[in-house]
């Protein structure tokens, strides 16, 4: 049985959807997303989301969408590591929310649980480091 896990940031006033992502790419975060680049097309939930994984030479036309706003959702690894999630924003704005891959950083000594504060520092930090108006945080490690 696998895990779930994620981390969900919650905001006061409601971030751009843009700037949000490219706060965290400035940050660290890379497009590369296990050799591919994976994004939402929509408002990100229900049926009005729709998953696209297209290669990495698709990045340039990707990141155009992503920067006009067109898009809720990037899949996302920490630069040099293969250590990430899908990065979505919810339909009301009010809410990033970062479900884990499977590979993933674990507690020291309480493996198979994820230690989030791994993400949530490189996740948290550039978001008020911004100044984006965070109200609070999620995590989440079940089965």
């Amino acid at each position: 049985m696998s895990r779930c896990a994620g981390v969900h940031v919650q905001f006061w006033d409601l971030p751009a959807t843009e700037a949000l992502f490219r706060v965290l790419l400035e940050s660290g975060w890379e497009h590369d997303y296990y050799g591919a680049v994976n994004y939402v097309e929509g408002s990100g939930e229900g049926e009005g989301c729709k998953w696209a994984i297209v290669p990495l030479t698709e990045w340039p036309n990707v990141e155009e969408r992503l920067y006009r706003g067109e898009l809720s959702g990037l899949g996302m690894c920490w630069r040099g590591t293969k250590l990430g999630g899908l990065f979505r924003i919810a339909r009301d704005r009010r809410e990033l929310r970062v479900h884990l891959s499977g590979h993933r950083r674990s507690l020291r000594g309480c493996a198979p649980f994820t230690d989030a504060s791994w993400y949530l520092s490189r996740i948290l930090s550039p978001l008020l480091g911004a100044r984006f108006d965070v109200r609070g945080f999620d995590c989440i490690d079940d089965q």
